[in-house]
């Protein structure tokens, strides 16, 4: 977004309003990338086939005489009309909240300092359904609607605004923004429009306190006199959030090149009022980008970076660029950050470990022998302090029930497995969402954790597993989670027969995490944002291989069917093995060999299969 910049800020013969229309066009211009695909997604959601062949996106900016980017636009004729992009500042439709122009709808308001994504759509309705009437008008009269005919373009106009101003009105409020749009297509002279009051329905409506009925004042086929034009047309001005606005971006005098401080670097837009708005509502603005948290950040950083290199900027100076997508991308999206992969496999593998064994050890790591699940809680407790202090906690909470209830809660984690059998790995995803400053920031070299005793053990492995720092933080974490879990199954706060929701179990058992996390200072810079764990695919694919069906022909109902979805195909298989004997499904397990990677995912299932019928009974 800064490349360049200083070739084109920094020469004293640029005058300060063409370099404030400079940097509006970088920053909308960044918005406009940054969204356009997610915008062209939801048009196509939203509107018919017929109308979205109207719609074009254009693979160059295009900009608008104060500098807004966008890449969509419809043609009228031979002329091109601009349709502003979700993310846009709205300088004349916007109004400040608290005053009777505001529009609300889903108690929000609609028209504030930034375009949201469905008022982008309804002007997008709107320009559809215009160009769709010029080109009716142009049928009716014999003419071609590849040129401009200003009247029959105004005619359709007035259709337009008959129809949808009363919607605009009620929900939206942004017809506004596009007025000179549409009064001015190609340049030419204001277009003739009968009905132009209507862009201030809105407007009319407080003044006749009459805002319950708008469709009344549509065809109330109201005139009004140039006077009381101009009263609407003040009276917004009072409340509008871009105060003077134009003093920005009018064209400059040629007097103006000649001022020795016209040219300043955009300090003074980067300090204006003007500039926080707008900033602030981008940044504050929801649903505009598919990845909303992942754009704000970013979006934040660069911010941050174009207001420090504008406010040092000097003709003398070059200015620095900003973070790429794909540093950010590979800082926070864990598909391209190998340590934030490392940690969640990692983690997954020790929530997986849980439960489905219900064991709280991972025999793998702690290597302990003794069978006792209260003992194996003592160990664990007496290696991690943090743990320790949730087992005191719970010993608090259940008193003296010892082994028997402890292993009841245990078990209740593979009722849980059974219910939810993704939320091992929505567990895992979550987690490292929440810690993924934390883990970006880990060295080597750094401690985990509280106990040297916890470190000492754990070096050998390190050495003959060469586990990184990342693994070793999800180890520590694996058992933190572990004891959360049963923390809240002894406490009732989780019930593995009545839940229902899978993200509200993830929520109580983070919470508990990050509870534990400030209670011990552990990962100061723990994310709290509200960001839901994405469908992830199973580390280990649910898939059967041929050479299962090799040695086992009587069971090839569980071959997967043409275009069945992999959760569906694991289902059917569960529901047809649930139906064979105990004895049937012991052979099916015999006949495995566990080193064959490729029946890992059917092994974990029969096993699972096993378990559930022990419990419950036998059914052949």
């Amino acid at each position: 977004m800064l490349l360049d910049m200083k070739k084109d800020i920094c020469q004293q013969s640029v005058s300060l309003m063409k370099t404030n229309r400079f940097i509006l066009r970088q920053i909308t211009k960044f918005v406009a990338e940054l969204n356009a695909e997610y915008y062209n997604e939801i048009l196509q959601e939203q509107l018919t086939r017929e109308q979205f062949d109207f719609i074009h996106q254009s693979t160059t900016p295009l900009e608008d005489a104060w500098g807004r980017v966008t890449h969509f636009y419809t043609m009228i004729g031979p002329h091109t009309i601009l349709l502003y992009q979700p993310g846009t500042p709205t300088f004349m439709s916007s109004v400040y909240g608290n005053c009777d122009l505001a529009t609300c709808h889903d108690n929000c308001q609609q028209n504030g300092a930034i375009l949201g994504m469905g008022c982008a759509c309804f002007l997008a309705k709107f320009m559809t359904y215009l160009s769709q009437q010029y080109q009716h008008m142009c049928a009716q009269e014999m003419v071609s609607s590849n040129n401009f005919h200003p009247s029959l373009y105004g005619k359709a106009l007035d259709i337009c605004l008959e129809t949808f101003a009363a919607e605009d009105a009620a929900a939206h409020g942004r017809l506004l923004e596009i007025k000179d749009l549409l009064l001015h297509v190609g340049g030419q002279q204001e277009i003739k429009c009968e009905l132009l009051h209507l862009f201030y329905l809105k407007d009319i409506a407080v003044q006749q306190q009459n805002n319950a009925d708008y469709d009344r004042i549509v065809h109330s086929r109201l005139r009004l006199s140039q006077v009381d034009f101009d009263r609407l047309v003040n009276r917004r001005e009072q409340y509008r959030t871009y105060k003077r606005f134009d003093n920005y971006f009018e064209t400059a005098t040629t007097n103006d090149l000649d001022k020795p401080d016209s040219n300043n670097g955009g300090r003074d837009f980067i300090n204006s009022e003007l500039w926080h708005t707008m900033r602030d509502g981008i940044l504050n603005k929801n649903n505009i980008f598919k990845d909303q948290d992942l754009a704000r950040v970013w979006l934040k950083i660069t911010f941050e970076e174009f207001e420090k290199n504008l406010q040092q900027c000097s003709p003398n100076e070059s200015l620095l660029s900003t973070v790429t997508r794909q540093d950010l991308e590979r800082d926070y999206k864990l598909e391209k950050n190998e340590k934030l992969m490392e940690y969640y496999v990692q983690l997954q593998l020790g929530m997986e470990s849980l439960f489905r064994s219900a064991v709280i050890a991972d025999a793998d790591i702690f290597e302990l022998k003794t069978p006792s699940i209260c003992t194996i809680l003592d160990l664990i407790g007496d290696l991690i302090p943090e743990v320790n202090l949730i087992m005191k906690s719970i010993s608090i909470a259940i008193g003296e029930s010892t082994k028997w209830m402890i292993e009841k809660k245990l078990k209740d984690l593979c009722q849980l497995s059974i219910r939810f059998s993704q939320l091992p790995e929505k567990l895992a995803r979550k987690a490292t969402i929440m810690k993924r400053n934390h883990i970006n920031k880990l060295g080597e070299s750094d401690q985990i954790g509280l106990s040297v005793r916890f470190e000492n053990m754990l070096r050998p492995i390190v050495k003959m597993k060469k586990l990184s720092i990342q693994q070793i933080l999800a180890i520590r974490d694996t058992k933190l989670l572990e004891a959360c879990c049963i923390k809240l199954l002894c406490n009732d706060d989780i019930n593995p027969l009545t839940e229902h929701d899978e993200l509200e179990i993830i929520k109580k058992i983070l919470l508990e995490l990050k509870n534990i996390h400030y209670s011990w200072q552990l990962s100061p810079d723990l994310q709290t944002s509200e960001e839901q764990p994405a469908e992830f695919q199973r580390m280990n694919k649910f898939v059967i291989p041929d050479c299962f069906f090799d040695l086992q022909i009587n069971h090839r109902f569980m071959k997967c069917m043409e275009d069945e979805p992999e959760r569906k195909h694991r289902e059917r298989v569960k529901n047809y093995l649930m139906r064979l004997s105990e004895s049937k499904i012991a052979e099916l397990i015999g006949c495995i060999d566990p080193s064959e990677s490729t029946l890992n995912p059917l092994l974990i299932l029969l096993l699972e299969v096993q378990k559930e019928k022990h419990r419950f009974c036998s059914i052949s």
